[in-house]
C-alpha cells in the first residue's frame, strides 16, 4: 500500500468494483450530479468507499467515467465507470470544503496493478477450466494469470469481493482465491455427475 495518499472525490455505495470491471450508475442528487460534472469537465477520476453494513467507509475503488449513456431533462444521467485501482480510506468528509460532494484523501494498493497468480493458483484455475469444458476457453487468455482478472471470472456478489479485499494481506487473499477455485471446481464437478446419473454421497 502507498504510504503517500490522494484527493478523491467520493460517491459511496453498496459496490464494490475490481481493476477492469465496468459498472452503470443512474445520477439523480445534485451533489453527485456537481461530480459528474466536475470529472467530466476535468478529466478526473472518482471514489467510490464501499459502503459496508458493519465496517462503514474503509475500501474502496478508484473509477474513471467510460461515458454518459444517457441525459435527461431534469439534469439527471447515466453513466458507465471502470474501476482503475483500489484504495484504502485515509480521511473521509462528508462534504468538500469546495463542493456539495464527499471527498477524501486515500492510500492506493498497489498490489492489484500488477498481481500475477501464484502457480498452485493457476493449475486450480486450468482444473476449473477442463471441468468447465470448451465453453470456458477464456479462461486460457493471457489476462486471467493475474488475480483482480481472475476474481472477476468467478462472478462474486458486492460483499464477496469487499472481503477479499480487507483481507489486507496477499497471501490470505491467494488462498482465499484458491479455495473459491477449488469450490466453484467441486461444485462443476458435482453437477456433471448428476447429469451423468452418478449421485455423490
Amino acid at each position: 500500500m502507498s504510504s503517500s495518499t490522494t484527493y478523491l472525490p467520493l460517491f459511496p455505495l453498496k459496490i464494490m468494483l475490481l481493476p477492469g470491471e465496468q459498472t452503470a450508475l443512474h445520477i439523480f442528487e445534485e451533489r453527485y450530479r456537481e461530480l459528474i460534472r466536475d470529472v467530466e469537465s476535468m478529466g478526473m477520476t472518482f471514489g467510490i468507499p464501499y459502503a459496508s453494513t458493519d465496517d462503514g467507509l474503509i475500501y474502496g475503488a478508484e473509477v474513471r467515467l467510460v461515458q454518459i449513456t444517457k441525459q435527461y431533462p431534469g439534469g439527471e444521467s447515466d453513466i458507465l465507470v471502470e474501476c482503475t485501482g483500489v484504495f484504502r480510506i485515509a480521511e473521509y468528509r462528508e462534504k468538500d470544503p469546495a463542493k456539495l460532494y464527499p471527498s477524501g484523501e486515500v492510500r492506493m494498493i498497489s498490489q492489484y496493478d500488477h498481481w500475477p497468480a501464484k502457480d498452485e493458483t493457476m493449475a486450480e484455475l486450468k482444473q476449473l477450466r477442463d471441468a468447465l469444458g470448451p465453453k470456458a476457453a477464456v479462461l486460457d487468455k493471457d489476462e486471467f494469470r493475474y488475480v483482480p482478472r481472475i476474481l472477476l471470472s468467478l462472478n462474486l456478489s458486492n460483499e464477496q469481493k469487499y472481503q477479499f479485499v480487507k483481507l489486507a494481506n496477499a497471501e490470505r487473499q491467494e488462498s482465499s482465491l484458491f479455495n473459491m477455485l477449488r469450490f466453484s471446481r467441486l461444485i462443476v464437478e458435482q453437477e456433471q455427475q448428476v447429469i451423468d446419473g452418478i449421485f455423490p454421497n
